[in-house]
């Protein structure tokens, strides 16, 4: 049930104030259905119509195939921007209904990541913090983050991040980075798999399953 932290009041403009995390349930409740609708015309409603373009107005092969491709390119990134405006106005939309307060030390910026992902970027946000400050049950969640790297890359991830932890206990105020990261894990023997790497980041898979139904139409040829 969702928690209302406090009344806020000026006497003509009034809003909950809620805790960030808690805001999540909300705002999921309120744009949930949209952004499901938007990722699906993501995948499927973009390839469809860049294919479409080149194949209803072209005969030639390889010429269908160029156009519906410059297409596919042209739309995603116009459809990039239609969604960059579309979170700003879901989320201003929000802002007018709930004042977002942040949690355990959470920037606003952050705490405005916690309210589109809710415990996903909490762990995101606490993985990003100094792996020497990383404890069991941290890496245990940050392992299991992604639906695909917990059916598939759990035990391999958590062996990744649990080298990391190690190599800097002794080092509290050590460097970080990626290619230091990467770095460590091939000392420890578990190396970055690119598999890894593109399928347990959603944005990576949405241009995969969007790309796999773009080819799916050129080559099926298919006439609607």
């Amino acid at each position: 049930m969702l928690k209302v932290v406090n009344w806020l009041g000026d006497g003509e403009n009034n809003m909950f104030g809620m805790l960030d995390y808690r805001a999540h349930k909300l705002f999921l409740i309120l744009f949930g259905i949209p952004y499901f609708l938007l990722n699906i015309f993501n995948i499927f409603g973009l390839p469809y119509i860049s294919y479409y373009i080149g194949h209803a107005n072209f005969d030639d092969r390889f010429v269908e195939i160029l156009v519906s491709v410059i297409a596919l390119f042209v739309i995603s990134w116009s459809w990039f921007l239609i969604v960059f405006l579309l979170n700003k106005i879901f989320y201003f939309i929000f802002e007018l209904l709930v004042d977002v307060i942040p949690h355990d030390g959470r920037t606003e910026a952050e705490a405005k990541q916690v309210v589109y992902r809710g415990k996903k970027m909490i762990t995101a946000l606490e993985i990003q913090k100094h792996p020497s400050t990383w404890d069991s049950e941290l890496m245990a969640r940050a392992s299991k983050i992604d639906w695909v790297m917990r059916l598939f890359y759990h035990e391999r991830y958590l062996r990744q991040i649990q080298a990391i932890h190690e190599e800097y206990q002794d080092d509290p105020e050590g460097e970080t980075g990626p290619a230091i990261e990467e770095g460590i894990w091939m000392d420890y023997g578990i190396p970055l798999l690119w598999q890894q790497k593109y399928l347990t980041n959603p944005i990576y898979r949405g241009v995969i399953y969007q790309t796999i139904f773009f080819l799916y139409l050129i080559f099926m040829r298919l006439g609607f």
